[in-house]
């Protein structure tokens, strides 16, 4: 596992993935991110036939590309609509809202637990540290997928401080794709729907998150004494050399 990510401040989102997530009212906004795509879509191939051929061409275009998209891509979006929602509410019977994110108690302090979720970060192949903020216990793994099958991934791990010695953890895996692309799902789908469609491939978001648990549960007895990065820096400069001591003496 290659470690690249930089200290930064991370806010975390938590899905929280409940039998009435997706409620009737909702199938409107992919439906109305949809006809718009198609307008937009509409425009751009009527401009291009208004540079190569004119208004008129222009004109025909328009009529044709906004009779199709506009029918098109909304009856599209709404079977993709009922395909992911079905998926969803059948995965919540069968396996419960762990498939799609997860919450674990430990009983150790939130900066050993912190420790250890860097430990299980590096029992994932093809994976690098994108970021970790150490303040709020979060960490994000970027995994790299294989270009003709699957695609990268993202997971999130953060660490909350419940106690003395105890924290909670939680763990989201979910698609990554380019900034574009996730601006464009976003915008098409809205934002109740896209955790539902970054969540929903054949299993490996679950697989990644099953790492990591998986390793946290095989270390129960975690005895690594965490050093912060402060406390590092002060050590060094209290240190005091062996010879120094000599020559006082």
């Amino acid at each position: 596992m290659a470690c690249g990510g930089e200290v930064s401040e991370q806010r975390f989102e938590h899905f929280v993935p409940t039998y009435d997530y997706i409620k009737f009212g909702d199938y409107t906004r992919p439906l109305m991110g949809a006809a718009t795509f198609g307008l937009v879509l509409s425009f751009i191939v009527s401009t291009l036939a208004f540079c190569v051929s004119g208004p008129l061409m222009a004109g025909m275009m328009f009529l044709i590309c906004l009779a199709v998209y506009t029918v098109q891509f909304p009856l599209g979006f709404l079977l993709s609509a009922f395909m992911h929602h079905g998926l969803f509410l059948h995965r919540l019977r069968k396996h419960g809202p762990t498939w799609y994110t997860r919450k674990q108690t430990l009983d150790i302090p939130k900066a050993e637990a912190f420790e250890l979720c860097l430990a299980a970060c590096g029992q994932i192949e093809r994976a690098r540290i994108a970021d970790y903020d150490e303040k709020n216990g979060v960490v994000r793994l970027q995994v790299k997928g294989n270009f003709w099958i699957t695609v990268d991934r993202m997971v999130a791990i953060q660490v909350q401080e419940s106690g003395p010695r105890s924290s909670v953890l939680y763990v989201d895996s979910q698609i990554k794709l380019t900034r574009f692309r996730s601006g464009l799902i976003k915008a098409t789908w809205g934002e109740k729907w896209y955790p539902i469609v970054f969540r929903t491939d054949r299993n490996l978001n679950n697989k990644l998150m099953n790492v990591i648990t998986n390793f946290i549960d095989s270390v129960p007895n975690w005895d690594h004494r965490h050093v912060s990065v402060e406390q590092k820096l002060e050590d060094l400069d209290n240190y005091v050399h062996p010879d120094d001591l000599h020559h006082a003496a």
